[in-house]
């Protein structure tokens, strides 16, 4: 029998599917046309300069995002760190190979290494050594391994869905003041609700906390313990809902025990698809919120970069 898309629920799988095809398509369109020109630009060859770390962790999906959010971050703000290319272990050599032509300088952590010395560095922390390796989650690298392989133990992070669109003065002074900052987020994404936090973990909740963006300014503000009761709590209850957000919130709590050694940025540094890029846009983290982030991320994101002759300026850096 012929299915009557005049029904309801059929209109509406049916608007659904041709959506998610339409979107796909302008995705692959996208990634012809606009994200693979920052493969044909100038590689980074300054040898790092600052006193700080830039992680970021990476996916094969992801790939040529990151080279835009890598260059967008060093071509507008100027500063030049170490940069650590963390591979979720989905990256092909041809990729990694393409990362070190683009940032001579920079590192690139093979996953099968980092699984190797993490085991190690958690042996004593069960549960952390459950989040990030028994039961492997990806965020779990963000949350162990970006301070792990940190030599100066101050270092920056930000998701390969992040794009710069101009100088981030807040965070080049918070940097030179050795003082920590994170974005907002559109609402309270923690694992635990922050009015439980006091008497869970001995910690008032900064709220709306989002680490798409985040730096941490010193080997004191990250403290494995916490993390570890984190974890503990985490794992007691089976049942317990928005497992995907652990990872913020073990971070947020981090922040939240030195909350008055961290800033939250303002609204020039946007997430999610509601607030439009405009010239005062600093940067925009493309989030999974009710639109396609990815193609937002390229049809909005790079259009706009596109536009103000982004590419032509980038070339100029070394």
């Amino acid at each position: 029998m012929t299915p009557d898309l005049r029904s309801p629920p059929l209109a509406r799988r049916a608007l659904r599917l041709f959506k998610r095809a339409l979107n796909q398509t302008r995705c692959d369109w996208g990634k012809i046309t606009i994200a693979r020109k920052i493969v044909c630009s100038d590689p980074l060859a300054q040898a790092p300069d600052a006193g700080f770390e830039l992680h970021i962790l990476v996916c094969k999906n992801d790939f040529l995002n990151s080279l835009w959010s890598l260059k967008s971050f060093y071509k507008f703000s100027g500063l030049c760190p170490k940069l650590f290319i963390h591979d979720d272990g989905t990256l092909e050599p041809s990729e990694i190979k393409t990362f070190r032509e683009h940032f001579v300088h920079s590192r690139v952590i093979d996953r099968k290494e980092s699984d190797r010395d993490l085991r190690e560095h958690l042996r004593n922390y069960p549960f952390c050594s459950k989040f990030r390796l028994e039961k492997f989650s990806w965020p779990s690298i963000k949350l162990f391994d970006f301070s792990y392989y940190s030599v100066s133990k101050k270092f920056l992070f930000f998701d390969s869905d992040v794009l710069f669109f101009k100088r981030p003065d807040q965070i080049i002074s918070c940097i030179e003041s050795d003082t920590g900052f994170f974005m907002s987020d559109l609402l309270d994404a923690f694992t635990f609700p922050p009015d439980q936090w006091h008497a869970l973990f001995k910690v008032p909740a900064l709220l709306r906390v989002n680490v798409g963006l985040a730096f941490i300014p010193g080997a004191r503000y990250y403290d494995l313990d916490l993390i570890e009761n984190c974890l503990c709590e985490f794992y007691r209850d089976d049942s317990i809902k928005r497992k995907f957000w652990i990872e913020q919130t073990a971070w947020a709590l981090l922040f939240s025990r030195h909350a008055k050694h961290f800033m939250r940025l303002p609204e020039t540094y946007q997430i999610g698809s509601i607030p439009p890029i405009n010239d005062k846009t600093v940067c925009h983290h493309f989030v999974k919120d009710d639109t396609d982030s990815r193609c937002n991320f390229y049809f909005k994101g790079l259009t706009y970069l596109d536009s103000t002759d982004f590419m032509r300026g980038l070339n100029g850096v070394r």
